[in-house]
This record gives structure tokens, sequence and C-alpha cells, in this order.
């Protein structure tokens, strides 16, 4: 009751200048160098500071309000600055929020923060003076690393591997990870070009933008099952990567996730995948076959543009929302349901089609092929031959044209006849 009583009161203190500073689009001043707001939950946020400030020491509270934030870009380009002592009461620091404080070189972080942004201190001094290969900050969270084997293992413990904390380590070819490993952040391994091998924890549950952009030795990319998000260009450009398999609790492959894996050629799409981003495996020209689950409901723009060898893609869901470009799902063969939103792309742009859910050659649709279907689609040749076609449905004309040319000849009905004879001789399934 007494913290309750406490954020209402300081509510009430600042809610009329709070209310101001948004509708003028100025910011609460603080000790004349720093700028912070109040938000609804009556904790307070530093915002900004000015570029001449030297000093920052964070109180636990201002007026009465706990201070909890740092907004990401709070303090970045403040080249004056040189020392930071922030308060127990801090539980996040937003991306870039000390970057290029080129005097910085006293930092304290303390153990209740438990999320931190990209690269805070990217471009200080603070980072060059740290004597050991791991710097650790908040709670478990691994903010850079600065050693330089070959062969790395995480310490336990560590739950967050913060945004560029590994990035440019190009002499790293295989990295240990923690069990306790929750979350690797964005750009965390961005272009360590010599890294081959990773085995991701079973309890991982984020990885974010460009996480392994650029690690062009990397081969292969298992997700554990606990993985649930998977941020924008997470792999692209692993121009070794060869095979991939996502996560069984993902819904969605975010755009670009992995463009430019030139040599990817096994993708394992899990059942749960609803919608794949625009561009998510362009120009990965080693894959042949993509099966897609019936849960995807959308499909974006260029999702398989410039997949050169891709000949085989299966869209079993009849109304996947699929992007109208020509470059989508590249120049493969269609296998969809017969009405379906599949089946319209690939007449709209000339594709390859074929039913998941009818067979070519049995036109009485019993499932299988035999004498009867061929003579029925002779006598509709001879009826269209004499100027009295049928009528048929579109199934019906599907199952007919067997070899898939647009109309139904006596060639049609020599082909299903054909096809009956090598299932009998067993010479085909």
């Amino acid at each position: 009751m007494a913290c309750v009583l406490t954020a209402l009161t300081c509510m009430l203190l600042h809610i009329q200048p709070f209310f101001a500073a948004a509708q003028t689009d100025e910011r609460l001043l603080y000790d004349n160098y720093i700028y912070y707001t109040i938000s609804s939950a009556g904790e307070v946020i530093i915002q900004n500071a000015r570029a001449s400030i030297r000093e920052a020491i964070i109180p636990d509270q201002i007026d009465g309000c706990p201070v909890t934030e740092i907004e990401g870009y709070a303090f970045k380009d403040c080249t004056y600055l040189t020392t930071v002592t922030l308060p127990d009461s801090l539980r996040r620091i937003g991306e870039f929020a000390f970057q290029n404080c080129t005097r910085l070189t006293e930092l304290r972080i303390p153990d209740t923060v438990t999320e931190i942004g990209w690269g805070i201190v990217q471009g200080t001094p603070w980072i060059s003076q740290q004597q050991t290969d791991f710097v650790l900050a908040g709670d478990g969270i691994l903010l850079a690393y600065c050693g330089s084997d070959a062969r790395v293992t995480v310490p336990d413990g560590v739950r967050t591997i913060a945004g560029f904390a590994f990035s440019g380590c190009d002499a790293i070819v295989e990295i240990t990870l923690p069990e306790t490993l929750l979350a690797i952040d964005a750009f965390a391994f961005d272009q360590c070009t010599a890294l081959q091998q990773i085995e991701l924890p079973h309890e991982l549950k984020t990885i974010g933008e460009y996480a392994f952009h650029w690690c062009t030795s990397l081969r292969s990319a298992i997700l554990p099952d606990s993985v649930t998000r998977l941020g924008n260009h997470a792999f692209s450009y692993c121009k070794s990567l060869e095979t991939v398999k996502l996560s069984a609790s993902m819904t969605q492959i975010a755009n670009m996730t992995f463009h430019g894996c030139t040599e990817l050629y096994e993708v394992t799409i899990p059942e749960g995948i609803t919608t794949i981003g625009s561009f998510a495996f362009q120009d990965c020209t080693f894959i042949e076959t993509i099966l897609l689950p019936e849960t995807l409901t959308k499909i974006d723009s260029g999702v398989f543009d410039g997949c050169t060898s891709l000949t085989y893609i299966s869209i079993p869901n009849a109304a996947c929302q699929i992007c109208d470009d020509a470059a989508t799902l590249s120049t493969a063969d269609i296998h969809g349901m017969l009405v379906s939103t599949a089946n319209t792309y690939a007449e709209k742009y000339c594709r390859t089609f074929y039913a998941l859910d009818y067979l070519r050659g049995d036109f009485d649709e019993n499932g299988i092929i035999t004498i009867q279907d061929s003579f029925l689609v002779l006598v509709e040749y001879a009826l269209r031959s004499v100027g009295k076609p049928t009528e048929l449905t579109k199934v019906q004309q599907y199952t007919a044209d067997y070899d898939n040319d647009g109309e139904i000849t006596l060639k049609d009905s020599y082909q299903i006849l054909l096809h009956y004879a090598k299932v009998s001789a067993g010479i085909i399934p």
C-alpha cells in the first residue's frame, strides 16, 4: 500500500508539468544537464542530456519517483562525459545509450538491470579498459567479448548476449553457449566470419535482428523449439549455411532472415508458421524443394526471388495470401489445392501447377487411374471433335488434361491408359 501511495503522490506532484511537456514537446529539466519524463506508472525515464555534461550520477529517485529506465540514445555523443553512476532502481538501458561518449572511462551498471539495448558503449574507451575477456553487466548480461580465442565458452549464468557483444570477432571458430541463455540480441555475432559451429541452448527464446548476419563460415542453424522469435536478417549472408531447422514455437519467418544464403539447400519449416516475411529466402540459389505448412496464411513479397534452383513448392493452405508479384515464388512448379490462391497465382504467372487434392488422369475422381478414366477422356475428346463438348467442372478439366497443355486431346486419353498400364505392370507405384 505504501508503494502505491508513493506512486500516486509522485504522479499528482508531476501530472501538470508532465502533460505540459507532452503538449509542447519539452522535457522536464533535472539538475540543468539531464532531461526526463515520468511515466503513467510514476517512474522516471531519463530521456537525454546536454552535450556539455561531464559527470552523470543518477539517483534512485527524483522527487520521490523511482528512476527505472535510460532511454535509447540518451547520452549519445556526449563527448565530455567521463563518469556515469546508475542507481539500483534501474531496470532498462536503451540502445546506443552511451554510444560515442569518447571520454567515458567510469561506468557502473547495477545488477537490477535486466534489459540492455544494442551497442550501449560503442565508441567509448570504457570497453577497451576492461581487464576481462567477458564484460558482464546487469542481471546476467554479456555486454561484450574482449578476448581473442578461436574457441570460446560463454560463462554459466549468462542470460542475455547483448547486441554487438561478439560483432566483428573474426578469429572465433566455435562458441559454446550456457544452458542459462535466454536471449541473443541484435548484431550479437554479426560478421563473425570464421564461426563454423554454434549449438543453441534448449531454453533460448529470442534471436534478434542481424544476430548472425554475415557469419560466412557457419554451416548449420538448428533452432531449439524454445525459440519463439527470430529477427529480421538474423542469418542473412551466411554464405556457407547449408541446413536450417526452425523452431516449432515460431509463428513467423521475418523479413530477409536467410537472404543471400547461397549454399542453403535444406530448410525445415514447421507447422505453426503463419507468415513468411519479405525476401526471407531471396537468392538462396541452392534450394530445390520447399514444403510449406498448412498453417501458413501469408507469403510476402519476393520471398523466393532469385531461388534459381527451386523446382518444387507446396502450398497446402488453399486460402494462403501470396504477394501478387512474379518474383514471389520464383519459377518453381507449384503444388496446392485445385481451388486456391496458389492455382490462381500459377495461372497468372504461367507456372506449372499440380493439385494436391486431385490426380491428373483420375477423371471419375475415385482416387485411382483406370481404363475407365482413359475411356471417359476419349469420349470427351470425341464430343469436342464433333462440336458437342461437355461443360466440364474445374476438377474435370484438370483431371482430363493429363499433359497439362490446356487442352483435352487424344494424347491425354493415350497417356492415361499408358499410366494405368505402367501401374499394373509395377513399373510405377
